[in-house]
């Protein structure tokens, strides 16, 4: 893996890497550098700043950043319906007539299948009415959901200073022909390194990656990598290197596998 120098950006690799240490030395002008430092120099933000507005949202600038996310617009609402209805309008109509007649255990399956269903029909109900007000001010961040504001949907209000950065998560929602359904998080990280769920649930990763560049952009942040954030097309360096940093305690076999993926890469 070549990597640019901090100080001459001059490409730096081979011999003058030192992994197990994460450091390097650049040939062109000797400057000693961590490799995670060169790794962060390399991040390259472009699928944020480059997004026009998708459909679903409504900004309003000025003063303070105002977001309106229209759920209806940016949910995959049939599939909750179907997968709702399936459920609730198979478990309420027999449990209601059975039951007298069916043993407890059964009981308790077909409530709890009708929790299942009636739990898309929430989410199914929930994305089509509800709508999602972002504000960004120079005191605070706050998220307000309307009129459901309850089971996932939680107002926020963070004050500005504690916020240090925002970053996109992708996760398999769901399977489809055994194929992964995506969908992302919007996170916030705190001064205490905790990190906090802003919005959750977001089909397409445009959304969440056009919702973190205007946040940050209102509220004075530099884009940096973060651990576990999404970035299409790229491999995780930053975990690569956390392993990297572990080798001196990993067997023989494992520590030339991850060596030598650090160098392919």
């Amino acid at each position: 893996m070549l990597l640019n120098c901090p100080n001459c950006k001059s490409p730096v690799g081979g011999e003058a890497v030192n992994v197990p240490k994460n450091i390097a030395q650049c040939p062109e002008c000797d400057s000693v550098f961590r490799i995670s430092d060169a790794l962060d120099m390399d991040f390259d933000n472009e699928h944020k700043t480059r997004i026009l507005m998708p459909e679903g949202i409504e900004v309003v600038p000025g003063l303070q950043l105002d977001i309106k996310l229209i759920w209806r617009k940016l949910s995959r609402l049939s599939m909750y319906y179907i997968i709702g209805g399936i459920f609730a309008g198979t478990a309420i109509p027999v449990t209601l007539l059975l039951w007298n007649e069916l043993p407890l255990i059964v009981l308790a399956t077909m409530s709890l299948f009708l929790l299942v269903g009636l739990s898309f029909l929430f989410r199914a109900i929930s994305n089509s009415i509800n709508t999602t007000y972002i504000t960004a001010s120079s005191f605070d961040l706050q998220v307000e959901h309307r009129p459901i504001n309850f089971l996932g949907w939680r107002d926020q209000v963070i004050d500005r200073e504690n916020v240090t950065q925002l970053f996109v998560e992708r996760y398999e929602e769901s399977r489809t022909n055994d194929r992964a359904n995506y969908a992302h998080n919007l996170l916030v990280v705190l001064k205490d390194g905790s990190e906090v769920k802003l919005i959750s649930g977001l089909k397409e990763a445009k959304v969440a990656f056009y919702l973190e560049h205007q946040i940050e952009k209102r509220l004075g942040l530099d884009d940096r990598p973060m651990d576990g954030e999404y970035i299409p097309g790229q491999s995780d360096n930053r975990m690569l290197l956390k392993s990297l940093q572990q080798l001196d305690k990993m067997p023989k076999f494992l520590q030339r596998i991850v060596e030598k993926q650090f160098k392919d890469q």
